[in-house]
């Protein structure tokens, strides 16, 4: 390790302005009003996933108004203007972080496009943080920088690093390829793409499809033979009740029937129902019912395309693989009307223009969008790298 003597000193510093960053940031600052804080983000904006430079026309969350901001800070109707019973708009969301960082003073001790290279944790306990600031407009230039704060939190999220997979031909490929991550920076692209290819099974993926087809452009959504296959795809209110389906699992007969190993409380009714024969035949019967239903629900069964959307596991083992239909018209219209059409396939390679499928079908291509998830390993280099697992942050096994 170099000198630290012309290192800046914190006593708090949060790497990530997103949603955890910025709560995190705020609690600290109100039990500390004096703190030296401060927060680091790579982003030209803050706010994590809803950073404006991520977001792009219909993009909304997957949880209902109400649902989906801090407990001290409502989204009311008179600031934010989303009526209830509404998904919220990413640009709004985006609205809603950067009114909260100014509100509890947060704002002022954030520093942008600042990204992380290492951190280390010295002998005294103090961490030595290097990062890269963007200069110029464009980030065309970049200034070393160093510090040292007594404390450090990670709040860098699970959407910071793509996971890109590496396909036979990439190199060839002459079509703009792409993570979902980028898509708003790849609009005039798009706008001029006549077939896209999306490759995943995930939310990401069919809000890649519904914003390229609802364009009139042509689609084909390529989910692997050989991955998990497509998310659950569910309404926002379920079941002739018409019940939420996110407070669903906020309820006491949920978190029943729920095979969770850490659960408080009732252990009699938990081990009948997960512990003895009757107790598990009655779940099978009763997520069994609920997979149904889900299925007629959403009219998977309607259209040929859209049945080979139809999930392969229970709705019980979903845990976040799960999406919201959230968006302003039908989706699955567009596969009515011929605009997306669904390969359960893997890629077996790329050309300069067209995408080969294992199966032997060859899909034109003007652009590929990745919507392949997110890598396990932590954005930042943690030091010394002994530390990485005791911090639970060291990376994933390869064949997770």
């Amino acid at each position: 390790m170099g000198s630290t003597s012309n290192a800046e000193e914190y006593d708090f510093v949060v790497i990530g302005a997103g949603l955890y960053g910025l709560a995190i940031a705020k609690t600290y600052l109100q039990v500390n009003p004096t703190t030296r804080l401060l927060v680091l983000d790579s982003g030209k904006s803050l706010g994590g996933t809803w950073c404006a430079e991520r977001i792009y026309d219909d993009l909304y969350t997957n949880n209902l108004v109400g649902l989906v901001e801090f407990g001290d800070f409502p989204m009311d109707f008179e600031t934010f203007g989303v009526p209830p019973n509404s998904h919220v708009p990413g640009s709004v969301m985006h609205r809603y972080f950067t009114a909260y960082a100014h509100h509890f003073g947060v704002y002022e001790r954030i520093k942008l496009r600042s990204t992380v290279t290492s951190s280390e944790l010295l002998e005294g306990g103090d961490w030595h943080i290097k990062y890269n600031v963007e200069t110029g407009a464009n980030g065309e230039g970049t200034e070393k920088h160093e510090l040292i704060a007594k404390r450090m939190v990670l709040a860098t999220g699970t959407t910071s690093l793509p996971n890109i997979p590496k396909l036979k031909g990439s190199d060839e490929f002459g079509g703009h390829a792409f993570h979902f991550k980028d898509l708003s920076l790849h609009r005039e692209d798009l706008s001029e793409a006549k077939n896209v290819v999306v490759l995943g099974g995930s939310k990401s993926a069919i809000d890649a499809v519904y914003y390229n087809a609802i364009k009139g452009t042509h689609v084909d959504w390529v989910i692997r033979d050989t991955g998990r296959g497509p998310a659950w795809l569910l309404n926002p209110f379920v079941s002739p009740l018409k019940l939420q389906f996110e407070k669903l699992a906020t309820t006491r007969m949920m978190t029943f029937l729920s095979p969770c190993i850490y659960a408080d409380a009732y252990p009699t009714i938990r081990r009948l129902l997960h512990d003895t024969r009757i107790g598990r035949a009655i779940l099978r019967v009763f997520f069994g019912r609920i997979d149904h239903g889900s299925i007629e629900e959403t009219k998977y069964n309607d259209h040929p395309e859209t049945k080979k959307l139809i999930p392969r596991g229970s709705v019980v083992w979903i845990g976040t693989t799960v999406g919201i239909l959230n968006y302003p018209t039908d989706v699955f219209d567009l596969f009515r009307k011929d605009l997306v059409h669904v390969h359960i396939s893997d890629i077996a390679s790329l050309s300069k223009s067209n995408v080969h499928l294992a199966n032997n079908t060859t899909l034109p291509a003007d652009a590929l969008i990745y919507a392949t998830g997110w890598k396990h390993t932590p954005p930042i280099p943690i030091l010394p790298e002994s530390l990485g697992s005791k911090l639970a942050v060291a990376p994933a096994p390869p064949n997770d």
